[in-house]
């Protein structure tokens, strides 16, 4: 974040959010079957990278072509993703999740905390997580 003027404020659940975007970046940069899924979408994105030593760029162009890509359903389908994009980057941090998020490795829970993260509506609470747990859960 810049701030154009004052002090930097701590926003509530920030660390956990940088982590979940850090993780989620980490997985689309290095997960190859994460990029073959974008390249294989160019009129739902743009995925284009310098060199192997810089963070991919990813453009995303919004409307049906990318609703695909990341598995959307429509209202009367179920279950909400198919074999998506957010399916497969959920998958993908899950199975090899940065340091701070190695927690998820053999949980116990681990595929309810995976329905919480990828269902709209997921009913299932996940109060025997520690709290920090929980705030990385919803981050994602």
């Amino acid at each position: 974040l810049i701030y154009a003027m004052g002090a930097a404020v701590t926003l509530p659940g920030g660390a956990n959010r940088w982590r979940a975007v850090q993780a989620l970046f980490a997985a689309l940069a290095q997960n190859n079957e994460l990029i073959k899924h974008l390249s294989s979408h160019p009129t739902a994105c743009k995925l284009s990278s310098k060199s192997a030593t810089e963070w991919p760029k990813i453009q995303f162009f919004d409307g049906e072509s990318l609703d695909i890509m990341l598995g959307e359903c429509s209202q009367r389908r179920s279950p909400r993703l198919q074999g998506g994009l957010l399916l497969k980057l959920i998958d993908a941090i899950i199975v090899n999740p940065p340091y701070e998020l190695e927690w998820l490795l053999d949980h116990p829970l681990k595929d309810d905390i995976k329905k919480a993260i990828i269902e709209k509506e997921y009913k299932l609470t996940l109060q025997s997580l520690p709290e920090h747990h929980l705030s990385d859960i919803l981050a994602l």
